[in-house]
């Protein structure tokens, strides 16, 4: 028997093509995802996993003031180093956009001169909780490296990607935001990295007035629709999880 941190509306598919193997989709694995959060919004709010000050540098404060579905926010996760030319075009891609942004570079990934600053139109941090951060109705897009965390993440909470995937599962994962209909799969070039052009396409193409934008909003407010029934009363998340623990019981 094997727990998987998935959603069955999302993964049908793949699952039933592994018939002969119980599993068991539980997901989303994350801690009062959608609990009510703070000022009636639906979100993460005092969750366990809150290990560090939410306002250490005024993201949540500074989002606040944003209206909704402007901010780009990006993060390519916690592990893999992003190199001085991809940031180099991550920043004028996000200039040339003009929209507000939320980016996080951790402070072992930064290059001489690119300090955490804060203004009217961009927010650097080393570090942010992202499910707050993507619960946050100020925020239209997530550019991320598809770590399969993030994606759920972003899926739970009703964000359009722009998928930049690195390595592992990264690209598998791309190919689900796509086939979901919430996100568009940025092109790279023979480095992977995605130049600035490209990015200021994809944002236009999401946070714009075209009907493919249209689409991919509504997509992941129908998915994160769907996510939240699974967890909810007699949700399949839910279920699972008693099937999986009735089996257990009866083999223990």
């Amino acid at each position: 028997m094997v727990l998987v941190n998935t959603v069955e509306e999302l993964e049908a598919g793949a699952l039933a093509s592994v018939p002969e193997l119980d599993v068991f989709p539980v997901g989303p694995a994350v801690v009062s995802l959608f609990t009510e959060g703070e000022g009636g919004t639906s979100g993460p709010a005092g969750a366990v996993g809150d290990l560090f000050e939410h306002e250490e540098n005024g993201y949540m404060g500074w989002l606040d003031t944003k209206p909704a579905r402007s901010v780009v926010y990006v993060s390519f996760g916690s592990v893999a180093a992003v190199s001085k030319r991809q940031k180099d075009e991550l920043k004028r891609g996000l200039a040339a956009s003009g929209r507000p942004y939320l980016w996080v570079v951790r402070n072992n990934n930064r290059d001489d001169g690119f300090d955490h600053a804060g203004d009217e139109r961009r927010m650097v941090v080393g570090w942010c909780d992202q499910l707050r951060v993507l619960s946050h109705p100020a925020v239209g897009c997530f550019v991320t490296h598809c770590g399969w965390n993030s994606t759920l993440e972003t899926v739970a909470c009703g964000a359009p990607v722009i998928a930049v995937p690195q390595w592992s599962d990264q690209n598998t994962n791309a190919r689900l935001v796509v086939q979901w209909g919430i996100g568009v799969r940025a092109t790279t070039d023979v480095d992977g990295v995605l130049d600035a052009e490209e990015l200021a396409r994809c944002l236009q193409m999401i946070m714009g007035d075209r009907e493919e934008g249209a689409a991919m909003r509504a997509s992941s407010t129908a998915w994160k629709a769907k996510l939240q029934q699974a967890i909810a009363a007699g949700g399949s998340s839910g279920r699972n999880l008693r099937t999986f623990l009735d089996q257990f019981a009866n083999d223990a």
